[in-house]
């Protein structure tokens, strides 16, 4: 007799006892007679916290947990908060690593080992099963791919038809031969990274599909590589995956990436030497209403921006974008004091990073050379 069965024929035969089942999947409970389906709300600061001091962890570990997340958690984290597993999460990571990293990145990382390895482990006498029989590795990259499918799809949330699209893409790279059904349930039930809403899925927390999906960018190599940066390009100035990007692999990023683009900038454009009303032309064109306006090179533009937002500068890929936006007016061509005055501090990075990233490269270049 099944857990379910069990469960059923108990209530039948004691049906004044009140009972509360506990569980993920709320699906399977929709045809259970008898029952009412409760969902948790999202939690507050104090209610984080209430779960945090009623956990089975030492009191002294408690307490630190508890002091970090009222003063220390940085702004980034405060949207874990808001969720009971996540919560539970931070405390697995926490207590099994012994810190919660201030780098958002190394979080992630962390994270994803107590969900893989550590979630559960206090459910005395249970564990999970791996339905699709993948490593943690091979787990790993199946959900890279399926992140990067649906993020670059710009879905955050999907329905069961969307669903299996992301996941039959994602397998057709790897050699993988669990079934969708398989891999769905472990992205789930095992290591609760995808949640369910009725007929809807979505991320535990959409940190999560950026940091994976930053992964899968940085797997890849030569052409795809950059064409994977200049689609990130689009959602840029709202979410991590190309600071990820940066983060995960900095030699290949700079190699690859921002060196050769910042090499464009001095080269072609001279950015060093030219004027800054020529610096404005050969990043937003030249204002409207001018004879012959040309526009900018639209993919010198967006790797500009994909640079602007792995290192996180000022102005930003928003106020280059409203800066773009003025730059089409009549009016911006009695502005361009103005646009140059915003544009300054742009030029001025650009060169120092130039610099900075060329003897970086170089640096790695030489130390390979000793290594054949």
């Amino acid at each position: 007799m099944t857990l379910e069965n069990e469960i059923r024929d108990f209530v039948t035969k004691y049906e004044l006892c009140p009972l509360i089942v506990s569980g993920r999947d709320m699906t399977a409970y929709q045809s259970w007679e008898g029952f009412n389906i409760a969902k948790v709300c999202d939690f507050s600061t104090d209610m984080s916290v209430e779960l945090i001091q009623k956990s089975l962890v030492p009191q002294v570990d408690k307490n630190k947990l508890i002091s970090y997340v009222r003063n220390d958690m940085p702004e980034g984290y405060l949207g874990f908060l808001r969720s009971p597993l996540m919560v539970t999460v931070l405390i697995l990571t926490a207590t099994e690593v012994n810190r919660v990293s201030d780098n958002l990145l190394s979080f992630l990382e962390d994270a994803f080992e107590a969900l893989w390895w550590r979630h559960d482990i206090k459910k005395s006498g249970y564990a999970r099963v791996v339905l699709s029989k993948l490593s943690k590795s091979e787990f790993k990259k199946f959900f890279s791919a399926f992140c990067a499918t649906s993020y670059f799809a710009e879905a955050i949330e999907m329905n069961e038809v969307q669903l299996h699209k992301f996941v039959s893409k994602a397998k057709s790279r790897l050699p993988i031969d669990a079934s969708e059904e398989d891999l769905i349930y472990d992205m789930r039930i095992n290591v609760c990274l995808l949640l369910q809403d009725g007929g809807h899925y979505l991320f535990g927390h959409r940190l999560f599909q950026e940091y994976f999906c930053a992964g899968f960018v940085s797997s890849l190599s030569g052409g795809q590589y950059i064409r994977a940066i200049e689609m990130a390009e689009k959602r840029s100035a709202t979410d991590e995956v190309l600071r990820f990007v940066l983060q995960m692999d900095q030699e290949k990023a700079e190699r690859d990436f921002v060196l050769p683009i910042l090499q464009v900038l001095m080269k072609d454009y001279k950015v060093d030497r030219c004027s800054m009303a020529a610096y404005q032309r050969a990043l937003l064109g030249e204002p409207a209403g001018w004879r012959g306006r040309r526009e900018p090179d639209q993919r010198v533009r967006i790797h500009l921006n994909a640079v602007r937002s792995m290192y996180k500068l000022e102005p930003s890929v928003n106020d280059i974008r409203e800066l773009e936006e003025r730059s089409k007016h009549k009016e911006a061509r009695y502005s361009l004091e103005l646009i140059e005055a915003r544009l300054g501090d742009d030029r001025r990075n650009m060169i120092e990073l130039h610099d900075l990233v060329s003897e970086r490269v170089k640096r790695h270049s030489d130390i390979d050379s000793l290594f054949g």
